[in-house]
């Protein structure tokens, strides 16, 4: 199959999905133009907040059997209803363009040139679909969707709210299942989805608890199981989850003694509610800690290694990059599997798009962070700086760039700061969210 041939191929079907979504968008802004339907400063949750978690979140909860019922795929699905709303606000902000947006079209531009010497494979041709379909949408909706730090809270709770939900599901088949699992997971997903799910969860709670805004008791309720659901799925988000928590401490409380002091209280008893439910937790996810906590390589770990090793090999002699689905069709360390990638966004984008393409994903990603560090000023901000660390994280060693939506969403939160103050009103001298 050529190039061409592929990008050529699903046109009918993108034609069909953009149409659905001004359509879709056009139904929205008529019926609102009427209404005028406000959502109010102090709401937890709003429809477009709702809509992109579960955009960012569907690959976890669509092998879940309870939704087979559904006549299209759910990622598809949620993909629909976050382009609606995002040409929706996009025509309510009379068509501004974000300043955010070139950076982060220069990076999808560069993704492409590798496309014109891939060998077209199964997994290549899916992977570069979703690539510039999907994982496109989920970079570029924030710069659209989030212009207030209250729509931005909105988003968070949505996001913690479908943490939870996981861990209470994940805690729920072990309890019915008699303790007679390896590694707790939800929603028929694998148990890094868990982890990850769970994990952005404890960061945001916690933020809020650091911030004075959740109630100490209700937070140490609330962050107990989950960070037992963290701990006892996969070791990857849980190291991340408890790496993240210690930079939120040196970041952003280590300076203040009242705010240090509450951090250090909220923090013992998490580890100690979590070293007391530990002792029901499925034992083989207990072993795998142990290993953890010494330093111990397992196969998972000596299999990743083995994959940045070979990749860095063929980086070195390689500089434009194997194409999409490279690590595959060259590397092919394991070939028993069609999807196969080096579990390091950095060095899959280094050993598949090129040099040039993993060093301006390498400085945007730099950029982002310092961008974020450096005007965390408030909990969301904060937090969308930790979630961008602990999906940065995560996508060193584990999934394909495809599987990392969520890195490239917070990537394009962290360009989107700082957010304008909302000009005040008649009702409310002091402002609401714009």
């Amino acid at each position: 199959m050529t190039t061409w041939g592929v990008l050529y191929g699903d046109y009918v079907a993108l034609s069909l999905a953009v149409s659905a979504i001004l359509l879709g968008a056009c139904l929205w802004l008529t019926i609102a133009r009427r209404s005028r339907p406000e959502t109010p400063s102090g709401a937890l949750l709003d429809l477009q907040g709702i809509v992109f978690a579960g955009f960012l979140s569907a690959g976890y909860l669509k092998a879940d059997p309870r939704l087979e019922w559904l006549p299209v795929d759910l990622t598809l699905l949620l993909a629909l209803g976050t382009g609606v709303v995002t040409v929706v606000h996009f025509a309510r902000q009379h068509f501004r363009i974000p300043k955010s947006l070139g950076p982060i079209l220069g990076l999808f531009l560069v993704l492409s040139l590798p496309l014109f010497w891939t060998q077209w494979t199964t997994y290549s041709t899916e992977k570069a679909t979703r690539l510039f379909t999907l994982t496109l949408l989920a970079t570029i909706t924030p710069l659209f969707l989030f212009r207030s730090k209250q729509a931005v809270r909105r988003f968070l709770n949505a996001l913690a709210i479908v943490g939870i939900l996981m861990a209470g599901d994940a805690i729920a088949n072990y309890l019915t299942a008699g303790g007679a699992v390896a590694r707790l997971s939800a929603f028929g997903s694998d148990p890094i989805a868990l982890g990850r799910a769970s994990g952005a969860a404890v960061l945001w709670l916690a933020v809020l608890a650091f911030e004075k805004q959740l109630n100490f008791v209700l937070a140490t309720v609330v962050l107990s199981p989950l960070l037992l659901a963290t701990a006892t799925s996969a070791r990857g988000p849980f190291l991340f989850t408890v790496g993240t928590i210690g930079l939120a401490f040196w970041a952003f409380y280590a300076k203040d003694l009242s705010r240090a002091t509450r951090f250090a209280l909220t923090a013992a008893l998490l580890g100690l509610a979590l070293l007391g439910s530990v002792r029901y937790a499925p034992e083989f996810a207990v072993q795998r800690l142990r290993l953890l906590a010494t330093g111990q390589l397992g196969p998972s770990e000596t299999m990743r290694l083995d994959a940045y090793r070979l990749s860095w090999q063929e980086i070195q002699r390689d500089p434009l990059g194997k194409g999409w689905g490279g690590f595959a069709s060259e590397i092919n360390l394991w070939p028993s599997l069609e999807r196969q990638y080096p579990h390091n966004i950095l060095a899959e984008t280094f050993l598949e798009a090129g040099w040039i393409p993993g060093v301006y994903l390498t400085a945007l990603l730099a950029l982002g962070i310092t961008r974020a560090r450096r005007l965390a000023s408030d909990p969301e901000a904060k937090t969308a700086f930790l979630l961008l660390a602990f999906f940065l994280g995560n996508a060193m060693v584990s999934g394909d760039v495809n599987s990392n939506r969520s890195l490239f969403a917070f990537l394009s939160l962290a360009l989107a700061f700082p957010f304008p103050a909302a000009a005040p009103s008649k009702k409310n001298p002091h402002g609401t969210e714009g």
